[in-house]
């Protein structure tokens, strides 16, 4: 209750007890008790006063709780705002006013739109009508302009209250332009983040299509791999042959020199039997070197070399991989058809354009793959630019296949261009050629007609022969009489080596135990002057039983020989102090000249 109304009804009592006291009193003077009345009267003034100071107590708890209020009001962290329905500001607290920068007596009656920006005078509108029209909260967000210009974001939340009968807005002001700014600052990383998004996401579907791209080119090179991988199973079965045949070719060429040498009469029929058997065997060693080179298991050694009989051997080897309605020709033009260059490349050069040919012709009726080695001359008219002058070899394959079309003439030696379907070739064949050719100091050249057929001309520069170590004669074989100690697992070779060096006066301890041989040196290490062993043996190899060998005696000379292991090589038998490396199989001029090298090298050491 009000302090005043509380007063009045104070008073109104008193004056109610007053009347009763003075009609009491003319009752008492009547009555004629004048004491009676004072007491009364005092009792009611004591009364009186102290309902008075429980008024007071009353009104100063009042003023406090006021006080207190107010403070709570002016000073609180959020703003208040009162609004009428027009939107003019009826009353605010302290911190309102200082959000809006301007003193609290001039916002009274001012309308709470002028602090908005333009742009959100709009919403401010909306928000309003919805309070008015709701007993609901209302939210709303503004950007809002203080007195002096600057501009802050604040939050709305507004009630609608009765007053008189009138609609006022309750309204809290909340700045919030810290929680915009890193709404707006997360906005800006959000939309720059889409759009480095968007641009990972195109970066990542041209990464796709260059992985779907790699994809096919991985697939090809897989695929080339299968081809090495199947070529380098050939050439471990190559190699497994080799050194088995070359074994079989020693003792046949060993053998053979023996026969001739035992008293045969010369030119008689076993005389001649024997020569061809000599001429055949040392064939099949070129032979075996040549599918070795093919198959990438020996070094490529550019010598003096004969092209009809390696392009005969080739077109062999050949004849069963083309088509068997092609007809193959071999003309040879040529009075010499020696050259400089590896056995093993020349060889890949005549079958790489062979099997093209022989590919273009593989969808008509028959074709002719047509080889032809000529004399080029040193004023041929059609030499590849660039050749220097010289004389030259004309290696000529033709065919009368589908021809090639100009533009694709054009890219026809690109590595990994082909016209084939997939899974039909690798694009490298001509590309390879090409390489080999240009290594040899030759040229390539290629003519083709479409649905005529196509011309590849191979020009190497010609070389002078050779003359072939077996047809030297026999009397100049180098010889000696050193104690030689021959080991080989092969029985049939041991009995050859002992026997062709006896002829040729070495006293020889043969063995087929690499073991044994390590027994007898050590019995006598120095009663040897050389020792001669295979590579290949099943208990001890010529590596092992050479170092068993030198930690003996360190000056002992060793010739390693072999048919053919990867694992051996020149540098790795230099590498363990092996004097001499040499292949199998080899004839009795090729032993002697070796054993000579070595000990008369040795010899020279010493010296």
């Amino acid at each position: 209750m009000p302090r005043d109304a509380s007063r009045s009804a104070d008073d109104r009592g008193l004056r109610q007890k007053a009347e009763q006291c003075l009609s009491g009193k003319q009752s008492n003077e009547r009555s004629g008790d004048p004491a009676a009345l004072i007491h009364e009267l005092e009792v009611h003034e004591i009364e009186l006063e102290m309902q008075n100071d429980e008024l007071q107590k009353s009104h100063l708890e009042v003023e406090a709780s006021r006080e207190k209020y107010f403070e709570l009001y002016d000073l609180a962290p959020v703003g208040y705002l009162s609004l009428d329905e027009e939107g003019l500001i009826l009353e605010l607290n302290l911190t309102a006013a200082g959000l809006l920068g301007i003193e609290r007596g001039y916002l009274v009656n001012e309308p709470f739109s002028r602090f908005i920006r333009p742009e959100f005078q709009d919403p401010f509108y909306l928000h309003r009508r919805k309070v008015l029209e709701s007993s609901a909260r209302q939210t709303c967000e503004l950007a809002l302009e203080k007195h002096d210009g600057t501009v802050f974001y604040a939050q709305l939340d507004s009630i609608r209250v009765e007053a008189d009968g009138l609609g006022i807005m309750r309204t809290a002001l909340t700045d919030i332009t810290e929680r915009t700014r890193m709404e707006q600052a997360l906005q800006k990383a959000h939309d720059e983040l889409e759009t480095r998004v968007l641009q990972r996401t195109a970066d990542l579907k041209d990464a796709l299509d260059r992985l779907k791209s790699e994809a096919a080119r991985r697939e090809r090179m897989e695929e080339r791999i299968r081809q090495s991988e199947k070529m380098e199973a050939i050439g471990t079965l190559a190699g497994g042959i080799a050194h088995d045949f070359n074994n079989m070719l020693a003792a046949v060429l060993g053998f053979a020199e023996l026969a001739i040498d035992d008293n045969i009469p010369r030119n008689s029929n076993v005389d001649r039997d024997l020569k061809h058997i000599l001429k055949a065997g040392f064939r099949g060693k070129d032979l075996v070197k040549q599918i070795l080179a093919f198959s990438r298991k020996t070094h490529h050694e550019v010598i003096p070399l004969q092209l009809t009989p390696l392009i005969k051997e080739t077109l062999k080897l050949l004849r069963s991989t083309l088509p068997s309605n092609v007809k193959i020709a071999l003309k040879i033009k040529s009075g010499s058809d020696t050259v400089r260059a590896d056995p093993s490349q020349v060889q890949q050069v005549v079958m790489n354009l062979c099997t093209n040919a022989g590919f273009s012709m593989r969808d008509k009726q028959g074709g002719k793959l047509t080889i032809s080695l000529s004399d080029a001359g040193e004023s041929y008219s059609t030499l590849p630019a660039g050749l220097e002058p010289g004389r030259y070899l004309c290696l000529t394959v033709k065919d009368t296949g589908t021809g090639i079309e100009p533009q694709v003439i054009k890219r026809i030696f690109e590595p990994f261009f082909t016209t084939k379907e997939r899974g039909q070739g690798t694009g490298l064949g001509l590309a390879v050629t090409y390489g080999i050719v240009k290594s040899l100091n030759g040229g390539i050249t290629v003519e083709s007609t479409p649905g005529k057929g196509t011309t590849f001309k191979v020009f190497l520069p010609h070389a002078e022969p050779s003359v072939r170590e077996e047809e030297v004669a026999a009397d100049d074989i180098p010889r000696g009489t050193e104690v030689i100690l021959f080991v080989d697992d092969e029985n049939s070779l041991v009995e050859w080596g002992r026997e062709t060096l006896r002829g040729l006066g070495y006293r020889v301890v043969g063995t087929t135990d690499s073991r044994d041989a390590l027994a007898l040196f050590h019995v006598n290490p120095a009663g040897f002057d050389m020792v001669i062993t295979d590579y290949t043996m099943p208990a001890m190899t010529g590596f092992a039983l050479a170092e068993e060998l030198l930690k003996v005696r360190p000056d002992i000379p060793i010739i390693l020989f072999t048919g053919y292991n990867e694992n051996a090589s020149p540098e790795k038998a230099k590498e363990r102090g092996i004097k001499e490396f040499v292949m199998k199989p080899l004839g009795k001029r090729d032993l002697a000249e070796a054993i000579r090298r070595v000990l008369d090298g040795t010899k020279g050491e010493k010296e």
